[in-house]
């Protein structure tokens, strides 16, 4: 079916006469006949956007009747059924263009808001980040469809759907509001509400993710830092993860060194329809490298679970946590140098890995931790100790891009460490 340019009411008729949720799959059919040259051959006019937007109201999410006026919500067994034709359909797809196309077109909102870094109260507070059960309770119906379309996803390992989802991700941006919800809920369902000692699911789709779906992992980890960490804009209070989601993200990125730089050796421009244009990406890294760097001037209260590499038996509870971040830390050491590797290679798309302006936002919030424990040095050094040799690591691999003037000014603010100085004086 040729996409025209003025409605065509002998299709909408057809879908009305259609009961939920087979009218649902049949409108995602008719979408991809209708998204197939926007996809290939040229960008759609304002006249086919606002058909499909139509098609997309009345017949997927049932958000208004034939008249146009606003229909309730789905109830939740409508909403299952539809999560199973969305899963059906994107699983059944061959041509990732057509399906990137139909998954932006379901699913990205009209007005995409700027990235924020700390969630205002359209979204969340940071300060009451993960209350257990209220993830969804301020998204859109639609944006939480998208939220459990994921969980879901995840759950029945299909790759259609978090191919689509990293794409929309790093389209509308890891850091904006949208990706920030979708990851807060990605968190709630696999990593507050459901643990290893939940009993709930097993845990192999989650260790298996960044080799199923690297691009979305990536993605998620971006996201996912900034919840916590908060480096994307001002002085954003650190938030310690928690201890399930650190140690996934631990084995995660010690067991894959190259995956923080996924979304920079992925190239999308093949994977988008005609006339897109690839939005910048953003790696986890530095928000990463924030937790690591907070961790000891911010110790969790909760209890963290076993994680894969060895610990002695002598080691005391209280450890644990910093084995993690120790860990995590030498990780992400290793994920930057792996940037040479690829450049020599000319699989790294993009040269910026770490933006200067990120890392000048991480030494700010440290400075303010530094302030509030000023009694324990031992802290504190090792925490300027792992900044510096971020910082090093990031300078001599060639992650950092651009001007690092403001960046060693800042640096310059933060209480003696030797190494620290060692790092300042060489790069300023």
């Amino acid at each position: 079916m040729a996409i025209a340019g003025s409605p065509q009411p002998e299709l909408h008729r057809m879908l009305r006469r259609l009961d939920f949720p087979q009218s649902a799959k049949e409108a995602l059919a008719c979408l991809e006949q209708l998204c197939l040259p926007l996809a290939h051959t040229r960008p759609p006019t304002s006249k086919q956007l606002d058909y499909i937007g139509e098609i997309i109201d009345e017949f997927v999410f049932c958000e208004i009747d034939h008249k146009g006026a606003k229909r309730k919500r789905l109830n939740p067994i409508q909403e299952l059924q539809l999560l199973e034709v969305l899963l059906g359909y994107f699983a059944a797809g061959e041509d990732r263009v057509i399906l990137n196309t139909v998954f932006m077109m379901l699913f990205t909102p009209p007005h995409t808001p700027s990235p924020s870094p700390s969630p205002s109260p359209s979204g969340f507070a940071r300060t009451d980040v993960f209350t257990p059960g209220t993830a969804t309770a301020t998204l859109s119906d639609r944006m939480r469809i998208l939220a459990r379309l994921v969980s879901a996803a995840v759950a029945s390992r299909n790759l259609a759907v978090l191919n689509c989802t990293g794409v929309w991700m790093q389209q509308l941006g890891c850091l904006s509001q949208h990706s920030l919800n979708l990851s807060r809920v990605f968190i709630e369902d696999y990593f507050v509400l459901n643990t290893p000692q939940s009993n709930i699911t097993s845990t192999s789709c989650l260790e298996e993710l960044p080799q199923l779906a690297p691009h979305f992992t990536a993605c998620f980890l971006t996201a996912a830092a900034e919840l916590y960490g908060g480096i994307d804009g001002n002085r954003s209070a650190y938030i310690s993860p928690p201890a399930y989601l650190l140690n996934t993200i631990v084995n995660w990125v010690s067991s894959n060194p190259r995956l923080c730089l996924t979304p920079l050796t992925l190239n999308l421009q093949p994977l988008l329809p005609k006339g897109s244009i690839v939005m910048t990406s953003v790696t986890p890294l530095a928000g990463l490298l924030k937790w690591c760097v907070e961790a000891p001037l911010n110790p969790s209260q909760e209890k963290a679970f076993p994680v894969k590499f060895e610990k002695t038996k002598e080691s005391k509870p209280e450890w644990d946590e910093n084995s993690n971040y120790s860990q995590l830390h030498s990780s992400l050491l290793e994920s930057m140098q792996e940037r040479s590797v690829l450049q020599s290679q000319q699989q790294l798309l993009q040269a910026e890995v770490i933006s200067p302006r990120h890392l000048v936002t991480l030494v700010r919030g440290l400075l303010d931790s530094c302030v509030k424990n000023n009694t324990n040095n031992e802290k504190i050094q090792l925490s300027l100790d792992r900044l510096a040799q971020s910082v090093q690591v990031a300078q001599s691999s060639g992650c950092l891009y651009g001007n690092t003037h403001e960046l060693m000014q800042a640096l310059r603010t933060l209480p003696y460490n030797r190494l620290l100085d060692i790092v300042v004086r060489r790069y300023s």
